[in-house]
């Protein structure tokens, strides 16, 4: 099939002269007058698309099942009218027919001659059980019979949505149209809409902070509907799309007549889209036929564009109607303190895509086909005689054929050249086109031109060619078989031209200039366009006017003809029926041809069917057909700058530092940077502009990504930071074993190798402390002990430095445990101790520099002294489960056991460890209560 990718590309007119100028008759695969063809088309159009093949017939098809030998007859359906397209006998079993079509056109209806059912391009039609689907074959039937799965009883069914096409759609909505809102209103009664995409982007709020995924908090697809009393409780006239109220189809069924599976599909009847809301906007209308919910910011969003997007898939083209969805919120008035429903947008309309299609009816009576007309071609081609005007009227003629018959009918439309002109299906010879006019044997460049001026009659004589099965007009894969494999050959100026059929071989030919259909990407000497148009309504209400396309006057540049023909050379897929627009005083009159081929008056009133069509908005398939693949840019209103301030080259910072990016950039927006770590063990992104250096040596060097998010761009700058170690300071007192009379005041030296301010504070109500440069103050105000804990500011490339101090008041007995409320009994208080169920118990531990051992202690008393480790023991634990612990404050380590009775030692080396820590260690069950002893 054609390529549908839009590129173009240029060839100046110095280099093509050059070319011209330069090369033999065959270099480069061109002969001189097709290069000097080349450079007079690029010096008049400039840039063209590179895909174009210049033909408007395209390779299409339909699956057929029966299981009864039929006659089946194919049309296409635009706008009530229809136009047979193929023929073809004995068809049974499962089979696919081939045939072409305008570029564009979808519709279809299949007939055997007692029923006519609509399909689609690439669809399935099944006689057996009178269904049309427009996917895949399905030979296999399902059990479950819901109502979603009758119904292709009454409607063509959409097929499922494939990968191929969500690829192609969600490359089409990734992209930013920026300040974009949708205009169309979907004028359909009755659609299908199906699940597509959900995207899988975050966001980030008013606080910076991410919202997990946008699509989660995308949910009840709505849609307007002025008839809904219903859906008026909502938002005054939407109603919810069923099935879609979780944001995510997720209803399937299996259709009871084709046995194929159906995914994420509803199916919405009677929908009236008359009085839906708009809003005026930059100077278009917004409209606003369907809305979201937005679990955020609890709103209906109405954010959606609408785009045709094409794609090719089993060679076959393919195209549908898509909605994408771009995720924001919005706080409400009344809630104007919560930032956390604010989320900007990025304009990117891929958080959540839907398809709507038209929910068609299935029968067409076999009556309105029965005076369908024969799709038919017009070939127009150059003689490329020298003076190059690329008007397209050198050899004009009509191609008509049914696919399934094998053969075409061609007719001669105009012979604007006068050079001898032979017109040739591959290398048969179908004769001279001038003398098929029954002009007689001439000298090439004698002729006269037949049918230039107002008026073309019909004169010729049809000639019936045998193509063959399979045989197309719409191929395109090279010039030998692009548009049929029908060429030219023009004898040279002066040539005494033959018979009008000539053998392949004829050595007349041996000089002459073979004009074939061009190559995909170059210049068209010949150009394929329908033979006829209908316009509705014209010239009155109720009635149509059939034209014959009308060929370029002699010497008169096809661009001027029809004033779209250089939008569609430009890209194919713009403006592909410019051929309907002539400027009338340009083209040569064919308004006799039209009344003599088409066998009916010009002018014709219109059919019931096309009446209602053509006035009536529900009824129309190809409303978006105009619809753009892209949309055009527009200005983002403000400018966005990010960059290092002036001066900065390196960073230093200190390990462990968190630093703000800010003091370090310029921008415009600083509330929009964010920050990207090179490498995690250097530093990481905290939130916003802010990063933490938590790793690296003395003098490593990293740099960290700062970005600007805009709506169409990420602007990125890297800052280079070296990275410096700290050190910790060492901090003790100087005196072990610090105790404090209650109601008095004891003072410690701190020691300390860093400079740095100094200061303390009490873990406990039982002390008050403070701190003068380096003598701590430690007042008793009860019975009781606890942690003091000593920290030191950082210091030129000092860290942060904490020291934890057991202190212990001992003027009298404790009066109560003052640890956490937790209970204890024992027998010995100093020894044995019950512990509950949840609650942790620290024990604490002093260093005896003297003897390097360790004393425990809990609730200020010692339970052990001058030990290098210790064993926990613990009985009468009635378990039924769970566990007791023996444990770090960090779980550094972390003895447990689930047993009636057992032990635990914390040894030296772990009890060392803890001293670097918190001085104390923990034990705990999660279970029933244990008495535990300590040896």
């Amino acid at each position: 099939m054609k390529n549908q990718k839009n590129l173009s590309f240029m060839v100046p007119l110095t280099v093509a002269t050059m070319i011209l100028a330069g090369c033999s008759d065959f270099d480069n695969g061109f002969t001189e007058k097709e290069m000097k063809f080349n450079a007079d088309f690029t010096k008049e159009f400039g840039s063209y698309d590179e895909t174009q093949d210049w033909n408007l017939a395209e390779r299409a098809n339909v699956t057929v099942i029966t299981s009864e030998l039929k006659d089946v007859s194919v049309y296409t359906e635009k706008d009530g009218q229809y136009v047979q397209v193929g023929a073809f006998k004995n068809v049974s079993g499962t089979k696919r027919l081939e045939f072409d079509v305008i570029e564009d056109i979808k519709n279809l209806v299949v007939s055997d001659g007692d029923v006519a059912l609509r399909a689609v391009v690439g669809g399935t039609v099944n006689f057996d059980d009178m269904s049309s689907i427009e996917g895949e074959v399905m030979t296999t039937r399902g059990g479950q019979y819901m109502d979603r799965n009758l119904w292709s009883r009454d409607y063509r069914l959409p097929a499922n949505i494939t990968e191929a096409e969500r690829a192609a759609v969600v490359k089409e909505f990734s992209k930013q149209h920026y300040g974009h809102y949708n205009t169309v209103l979907v004028p359909w009664t009755q659609m299908f809409v199906q699940q597509v995409y959900k995207g899988p982007h975050s966001y980030t709020d008013g606080f910076n902070n991410q919202v997990v995924m946008a699509s989660d908090h995308m949910n009840r697809l709505m849609v307007w509907d002025n008839s809904s009393e219903y859906g008026k409780e909502y938002d005054n006239g939407y109603i919810h799309v069923n099935d879609f109220n979780s944001g995510d189809h997720s209803a399937n069924g299996i259709d009871e007549k084709t046995g194929r599976e159906i995914i994420g599909t509803t199916l919405m009847l009677n929908i009236d889209p008359t009085d839906c809301p708009t809003e005026e906007i930059g100077g278009k209308t917004w409209v606003k036929q369907f809305l979201y919910h937005n679990s955020t910011s609890n709103e209906y969003q109405p954010t959606y564009i609408m785009k045709r997007v094409t794609w090719v898939e089993d060679g076959v083209e393919k195209d549908g109607l898509y909605l994408g969805f771009d995720f924001f919120a919005e706080k409400p008035d009344e809630q104007h303190a919560n930032r956390n429903m604010d989320v900007e947008r990025d304009w990117i309309f891929d958080d959540w895509i839907i398809k709507v299609s038209q929910a068609v009816e299935l029968s067409v009576p076999v009556s309105v086909l029965k005076n369908a007309p024969t799709e038919s071609w017009i070939l127009a081609g150059e003689d490329l005689g020298g003076g190059f005007d690329i008007d397209y009227n050198d050899v004009v003629v009509k191609v008509e054929y049914l696919a399934g018959e094998g053969k075409a009918i061609v007719t001669p439309l105009a012979a604007g050249g006068t050079l001898a002109s032979y017109l040739f299906f591959g290398n048969k010879c179908i004769g001279e086109i001038h003398q098929l006019f029954n002009q007689s044997p001439s000298i090439s460049g004698k002729y006269s031109p037949i049918n230039l001026g107002s008026e073309a009659q019909y004169t010729a004589t049809p000639v019936e060619v045998y193509v063959g099965g399979g045989w197309s007009l719409g191929e395109s894969i090279s010039k030998e078989n692009n548009m049929g494999g029908f060429n030219i050959r023009v004898l040279p100026a002066g040539t005494p031209a033959k018979d009008k059929k000539l053998d392949n071989d004829n050595e007349a030919f041996d000089g002459s200039t073979v004009v074939s259909a061009p190559v995909t990407g170059q210049v068209p000497y010949i150009i394929c366009v329908p033979f006829s148009f209908t316009l509705a309504n014209v010239p009155a209400d109720g009635q149509k006017t059939t034209n014959v396309w009308g060929w370029p006057d002699e010497n008169v540049n096809i661009a001027k003809a029809y004033e779209y023909f250089e939008r569609w050379v430009k890209n194919k897929d713009d403006k592909k029926d410019w051929y309907a627009s002539p400027n009338t005083e340009y083209v040569v009159s064919t308004k006799k041809i039209a009344a003599s081929l088409l066998k009916a008056e010009p002018i014709q009133e219109m059919t019931e069917t096309e009446v209602e069509v053509s006035t009536n908005p529900n009824y129309d398939v190809s409303f978006y057909n105009d619809l753009p693949n892209e949309y055009p840019e527009v200005k983002i209103p403000y400018e966005y700058s990010l960059s290092l301030k002036e001066g900065v080259t390196e960073v230093s910072v200190l390990e462990g530092d968190e630093v703000d990016m800010l003091n370090y950039i310029e921008t415009t927006y600083p509330d929009k940077v964010f920050c990207e770590a090179t490498s995690l063990s250097d530093a990481v992104a905290v939130q916003g502009s802010k990063t933490k250096f938590i790793g690296g040596i003395g003098g490593n060097t990293t740099t960290v990504k700062v970005m600007l998010d805009t709506p169409t761009e990420q602007l990125l700058i890297e800052v280079p930071f070296k990275i410096i170690a700290k050190q910790v300071p060492n901090i003790s007192l100087a005196e072990d074993n610090v105790s404090v009379a209650v109601g008095s005041t004891k003072t410690v030296t701190i020691n300390t190798d860093s400079p740095g301010e100094l200061s303390a504070t009490s873990e406990s109500d039982v002390f008050e402390v403070s701190v003068t440069g380096t003598t701590l103050s430690i007042t008793a105000m009860k019975a009781g002990s606890g942690n003091i804990v000593i920290h030191q500011q950082s210091a030129g490339t000092y860290a942060v430095g904490t020291q934890y101090v057991w202190v212990a008041a001992t003027q009298s007995s404790l009066d109560e445990d003052e640890e956490d409320d937790q209970t204890v009994t024992s027998d010995d208080v100093y020894n044995t101790i019950t512990i509950e169920k949840g609650k942790d118990y620290s024990f604490y531990i002093e260093y005896n520099t003297n003897d390097a051992t360790y004393n425990i202690l809990y609730g200020g008393n010692e339970i052990r002294s001058h030990v290098s480790s210790i064993t926990v023991k613990w009985s009468d634990y009635n378990a039924n489960g769970g566990n007791l612990h023996v444990c770090s404050p960090w779980r550094t380590f972390d003895y447990s056991s689930g047993e009636v009775s057992g032990r635990a030692i914390v040894t030296q080396a772990n009890l060392q460890k803890l001293m670097t820590e918190e001085k104390r260690f923990i034990v705990t069950c999660d279970n029933n209560p244990a008495i535990i002893t300590f040896e």
